[in-house]
């Protein structure tokens, strides 16, 4: 017995807007091609003659014909369940292209499966972009310290090299709260607690942050938090992305320790003494300098040292 066609299951003013406006494309229920509208010819690069003598699997590449998602695509077909996606398709010259489709198991009066109609569009531009966005985002991921977070401040996922930064294992980390990351002291908890209430209310933060490692050494990072909406435009969770930085705190500490020291004796001698620092500008002029020149020392502070010789004498 005949099964009805698609066309007499959808109204001809309706299939004629389909006809003219989206790729079309009907298969038996064992997959082999029956027809395929123009705009679906066009896409897929076959003549109208020759693309019905292929079985659906000629449409894909070997590694999707042999998967596992591509049995399940047909158990479900055969079973009458419509299946909607996106979809690695072959054009007739072999390129790759992406569908975004919906396939439609068509039954006759009798309840039997008689074939499939697919609808689809070129899904090729957003399918690549999504891909080279996904890149990005390992790369990322494997270059910096990432992490997301409840507004509550618990850990809701962590990747390696933030779970290495800390000290921990990236399961170790979910569910952890990130107080547990604070120095105990008052002035850093209290920094903290300022933090949340900005990325609760949706305003992002950058800037040099402290935290604990779970051997109870500090860690340096220069960090973003930023607050992530939902759908309904209410902010879910809080993503953090970093670079740990702290041998380079390290190092200006040991040098703003070295400085200290320097100044100590420094402002012991009558002599002049000027400290710059990596950039060349004064970080430190001695009582011996404001004595010997009669600036102050905000006069110089901040500025190059070649600068001093443009400076005007204070009693010209």
């Amino acid at each position: 017995m005949s099964g009805k066609s698609s066309r007499n299951i959808i109204n001809s003013d309706e299939w004629e807007a389909l006809e003219n406006n989206v790729p079309v494309l009907e298969m038996t229920p064992d997959g082999n091609i029956m027809r395929a509208n123009r705009l679906f010819l066009e896409l897929i690069g076959y003549g109208k003659h020759e693309i019905c003598k292929l079985h659906h699997k000629d449409l894909c590449t070997v590694e999707t014909v042999v998967s596992r998602e591509y049995a399940d695509f047909w158990r479900a077909l055969r079973n009458g369940e419509t299946v909607n996606g996106i979809f690695q398709r072959k054009r007739g010259n072999a390129a790759l292209l992406w569908l975004d489709a919906v396939y439609i198991p068509m039954r006759n009066d009798e309840g039997k499966l008689v074939r499939i109609i697919s609808f689809c569009t070129d899904a090729t531009r957003r399918a690549q972009q999504a891909h080279n966005d996904s890149r990005k985002l390992s790369s990322i991921e494997n270059a910096i310290l990432c992490a997301d977070f409840s507004l509550q401040g618990v850990i809701l996922r962590a990747n390696a090299n933030f779970a290495s930064a800390v000290g921990y294992s990236p399961e170790e980390l979910i569910g952890m709260d990130c107080s547990m990351l604070v120095d105990d002291s008052e002035g850093e908890r209290g920094l903290s607690a300022e933090l949340w209430a900005k990325l609760r209310a949706g305003h992002s933060y950058s800037g040099r942050i402290r935290r604990r490692a779970s051997n109870g050494e500090p860690v340096w990072m220069q960090a973003t938090y930023i607050p992530l909406a939902g759908q309904n435009g209410a902010i879910e969770r809080v993503a953090f992305l970093a670079n740990d930085i702290s041998d380079l705190m390290r190092r200006e500490i040991r040098l703003l320790e070295e400085m200290q020291g320097i100044a100590m004796i420094a402002e012991c001698m009558d002599n002049a003494a000027v400290i710059t620092d990596r950039f060349n500008k004064i970080s430190y002029v001695n009582h011996g300098f404001t004595r010997l020149f009669g600036y102050g020392r905000k006069d110089v502070l901040g500025r190059p040292l070649s600068a001093l010789l443009l400076l005007p004498l204070p009693d010209a």
